[in-house]
């Protein structure tokens, strides 16, 4: 399996098959604001799993259940700073949180 990011995922699908005698195939394709930031959490979590490079030793429902667990991780962790971030600012306004 490859978690890796690119601008047009079928074209970039095409390039792998010309180098690869068996059929490859897309499994998923999510577009995200910061396709980097996610695609380094994917590859740190599943670094245990690295084959090489961008290559890993997963199913595809394994690849889905990491990115979902990173993607949740990255989106709930800005949340809770944005969360913070507010009831700081209310607090030193002088307003209690409701």
């Amino acid at each position: 399996m490859k978690i890796g990011i690119a601008r047009d995922p079928k074209r970039r699908l095409a390039t792998f098959q010309t180098a690869h005698w068996g059929r490859l195939r897309l499994f998923a394709n999510i577009r995200t604001r910061d396709a980097r930031a996610l695609e380094t959490a994917a590859h740190r979590h599943l670094k245990p799993l690295r084959l090489k490079g961008e290559w890993f030793d997963i199913s595809v429902a394994e690849a889905r259940i990491a990115l979902r667990q990173t993607a949740g991780a990255s989106r709930f962790g800005i949340v809770a700073w944005i969360r913070r971030a507010l009831l700081a600012r209310r607090i030193r306004r002088g307003r209690h949180p409701s």
